[in-house]
């Protein structure tokens, strides 16, 4: 029944209804004021906390008997789990003021009241008992319990204005998150701000562990003694009745069911009552609304300028300048500052924990030190609830409160790297005799309890916070399953990437990177030949189209030692293209990349394979043309011309069409390099194939360019750049554009433009792995702005280049080495510039990043 049906129950407002109910008692030496909660010695106030207050008030309401050590924790600590020698540090303080013979300890009993009075008309004043008690003066109630001093709330300016307003229109918000994420002084903030018209009262449970106590805890808070503890929830509507009050359930997360039950009592019986709760997980009531507290915003480490206006960043510093006042964010040390907050994934409790360890290590050596994680972040004097006073507090609090298959869910979990999805969740789940759905449901409460992290909507992905993943990780070592959870993983993400290429979805596996990187680096170490031979396999035509195509060869090189008769002959087969493939544009020698080309072919003829067949045939031809031997590739592409049929697909007709221009480039044939060209394009645009859209639009930019056209090589450069659909695979096609800009802008003379296209394009030339196939290029554009012994040293490294990768130079790269000749000739006649090559990717992406900035 409602609350305002049910018989009255008895309950006792420490701020007394009336005075004439609750009078001064007055003893030898010292006075009481129930009504005013205070304690006069001698006539002089003295400070008394307020659970010693009620300590005082019960042992003096039950003066005639020896009050139980039970009792009196069950009286004044209502549902909390209190230590014995915390009463006897109260009493002590309570003999301090009243005198050693004002409270007797009775050995085996309890304590008892035994002070004199001098009042004999009260013999037991609180606990006097009227009939108009049902009322609560509203002059004794105060307005609340929040701290006068609150710390200021750094970086969540937002958060609580978007809180406010939800308040506002909704009288249940639930703040969630995870642990550490500043829950609990958000929701402070938002008191403090309403404060002016609104009782704010906060109720602190995470100390709670009995449900059952959880209405009384809420009384206390409010000042309410209750006396009847079968119906406490009377004492809270009663003390609230008619006003305007916030209450704020602080830490709710353990006790769910209860917190909500209570929660929907008292909004119903008060109606001007709003409710902020603080829990890492929903309370699941149609009446609340959720908002999802995220992590401080972080800095990005490509853009550092702005990473000191970040949440993240200036919060360590305010929490560091209040332990060393002459600390600041300097250039000096912003970027080790933002890799920490970064590293704490700008979790507010692991910075402030982070911050108490600066002015001893410095921002460098708290960076550094990272690595150990929790027994870096202990301690720390701000921090408030013990649970808080070091990470691994805080996550043991969240762990202990799942269920064990939650735990173990988790406890896998933290192998991932980085984000992972739904099917990797199935994979390395697949042991627990679950069904899919109940995997599910098992990751679903974790999301809920804010210890696994939702991204995106479409295709939503999935994450733990860094310090959150350390701490499963820890779980796992203690469990002696790390090995079997690391093995399980790399198993789990081929499994994720054969499943998305079976579909070519190649966003899929593209997501997976940290995930694959990491599950091969373990194979590797682990002697899994098949293992990291397919994973290489799996993820190389996405993670090169994406622009990695370094990564890749990189990758293909290191496993194969591990190629040979006994692994699969399909996973080999697939091996050798891919090697040929990547290897290509002088990433690896053109000789090796035929060979490899050569073996493939022969296995998938043994396969039966016919149209990996032409795959290879095409590619093969595509590195001769690389090599300079254009008879050759005109017999490998004519070979795979007669592989087609009536059947065979379009794209595979395209895809032959293009090597075809290529050989027709080689001898100069511009205009019908064209022409095949266009004809594929004609295939690609018909089949809406995005990807070999964008590559042949900037084929024939090269071709045109080839050509002398320049004007009309850039207008295809610039189609490609420009093209707003948003797809990984069309990377390698951007970066040849951007540098083809830059070079048809400086054969028009337009040399500053042409150096802004030129910077833009070395990093993406750099991961592409192909950097060094456009050093005569460069030479060029360095020459042509004076910059000669650059130019020089450039000249030098083609020169290395071309005879290592056995590649040949194409019309634009010899146009190229005739402009910087000429260019250098003027500058000094006759000189001949002494001067290193460069031998890698990286050394010329430092070299020119100097250069064109000068």
């Amino acid at each position: 029944m409602p609350l305002s049906e049910q018989p009255k129950c008895k309950i006792e407002i420490s701020q007394p209804a009336k005075t004439a109910v609750l009078d001064t008692l007055h003893f030898e030496g010292f006075t009481i004021l129930p009504a005013e909660r205070r304690l006069l010695v001698r006539g002089e106030a003295v400070k008394i906390g307020p659970r010693a207050f009620d300590l005082l008030l019960t042992m003096v309401a039950a003066r005639d008997r020896v009050v139980s050590k039970r009792e009196l924790l069950e009286r004044v600590w209502p549902g909390l789990v209190v230590e014995e020698n915390n009463l006897s540090v109260h009493v002590s303080q309570l003999r301090k003021f009243c005198g050693q013979r004002s409270i007797s300890t009775v050995p085996g009993r309890g304590y008892q009241f035994t002070a004199t009075s001098i009042d004999s008309g009260s013999a037991a004043p609180v606990a006097v008992a009227r009939d108009d008690r049902d009322e609560v003066d509203a002059r004794i109630i105060p307005r609340g319990n929040l701290p006068a001093q609150l710390p200021d709330l750094i970086g969540r300016e937002s958060e609580l204005r978007e809180v406010q307003q939800m308040l506002n229109a909704h009288r249940w918000v639930t703040i969630t998150g995870a642990g550490g994420m500043g829950k609990t002084r958000l929701a402070e903030a938002v008191g403090q701000e309403r404060s002016a018209n609104t009782h704010i009262w906060i109720v602190e449970l995470a100390a709670v562990s009995d449900p059952r106590f959880v209405s009384n805890t809420v009384a206390q808070a409010l000042g309410a003694t209750i006396l009847d503890t079968e119906r406490p929830l009377e004492a809270i509507v009663a003390a609230l009745q008619g006003r305007s009050v916030l209450l704020i359930m602080d830490n709710c997360e353990h006790l769910i069911p209860t917190v909500a039950e209570v929660c929907r009592n008292l909004l119903r019986e008060l109606p001007l009552l709003r409710v902020l709760v603080t829990s890492q997980e929903i309370l699941r009531c149609t009446e609340e609304v959720v908002y999802k507290l995220s992590p401080l915003s972080l800095p990005d480490s490509m853009n550092l300028a702005a990473a000191r206006e970040t949440g993240s960043v200036r919060l360590l510093r305010e929490r560091v300048r209040a332990l060393s006042r002459n600390f600041e964010i300097t250039n000096e040390n912003l970027a080790d500052a933002a890799a920490v907050c970064q590293q704490l994934d700008g979790l507010p409790l692991a910075i402030e924990l982070a911050a108490g360890r600066v002015p001893m290590l410095g921002l460098s050596g708290v960076r550094v030190r990272l690595r150990e994680l929790f027994r870096l972040l202990t301690g720390d004097a701000r921090v408030r609830l013990r649970r808080h006073q070091t990470l691994r507090a805080a996550l043991d609090w969240s762990f202990q409160l799942l269920q064990p298959g939650e735990q173990v869910l988790l406890r896998r979990l933290g192998v991932f790297a980085g984000s992972f999805s739904i099917e990797g969740v199935r994979q390395i789940a697949d042991d627990l005799n679950a069904n899919e759905w109940d995997v599910l449901d098992t990751l679903s409460s974790l999301i809920d309890k804010s210890l696994v992290q939702v991204q995106g909507l479409d295709r939503p992905r999935y994450m733990m916070l860094e310090t959150t993943r350390a701490y499963a990780l820890e779980q796992l070592a203690a469990c002696n399953e790390t090995h079997d959870a690391l093995s399980r993983h790399a198993h789990a993400t081929r499994g994720v990437c054969v499943l998305a290429a079976r579909k070519r979805d190649t966003q899929a596996i593209w997501n997976e990177i940290a995930n694959i990187r990491a599950a091969f680096s373990w194979a590797m170490s682990h002697g899994e030949t098949e293992l990291a031979v397919g994973l290489v396999n799996d993820s190389s035509v996405v993670l090169a189209l994406g622009g990695l195509v370094g990564e890749v060869v990189q990758r293909l090189v290191e496993v194969e030692p591990w190629v040979n008769e006994q692994l699969p002959r399909p996973l080999a087969a697939q091996y050798w293209q891919w090697l040929g493939r990547f290897g290509n544009d002088g990433r690896l020698p053109a000789q090796r990349c035929v060979l490899a080309l050569q073996t493939a072919e022969a296995l998938f003829r043994e396969l039966s394979n016919h149209r990996h067949v032409h795959a290879c045939l095409r590619m093969r031809a595509e590195a001769l043309v690389e090599h300079g031997d254009l008879a050759a590739a005109s017999q490998a592409i004519e070979c795979a011309r007669q592989l087609e049929t009536a059947d065979s697909p379009l794209a595979d007709r395209m895809r032959r069409l293009r090597i075809e221009a290529k050989i027709l480039d080689g001898h100069g044939e511009f205009e019908q390099s064209v022409g095949r060209l266009s004809e594929a394009l004609s295939i690609a645009q018909m089949a809406d194939i995005h990807r070999y859209v964008v590559t042949l639009t900037q084929d024939i930019g090269q071709t045109l360019l080839h050509a002398g056209d320049a004007a009309g090589a850039e207008q295809r450069f610039r189609a490609v750049l420009n093209d707003p659909r948003s797809d990984i695979s069309v990377a390698v096609a951007k970066a040849y554009a951007k540098m083809g800009l830059a070079t048809a802008l400086l054969t028009q003379g337009q040399l500053g433009p042409a150096r802004e296209a030129a910077l833009e394009a070395v990093p993406l030339l750099l991961s592409c792995g192909i950097l060094l196939a456009h050093s005569e290029v460069f030479a060029w554009l360095l020459a042509s702005l004076g910059q000669f012994h650059a130019a020089a040293v450039l000249m030098r490294t083609a020169e290395s280049f071309r005879t290592l990768s056995q590649t040949i130079r194409g019309a634009t790269q010899m146009q190229a080495c005739r402009a910087t000749g000429d260019l250098l000739n003027a500058r000094m006649p006759g000189a001949n510039f002494v001067c290193d090559a460069l031998h890698s990717d990286a050394e010329l992406a430092t070299a020119l990043a100097a250069a064109l900035t000068a």
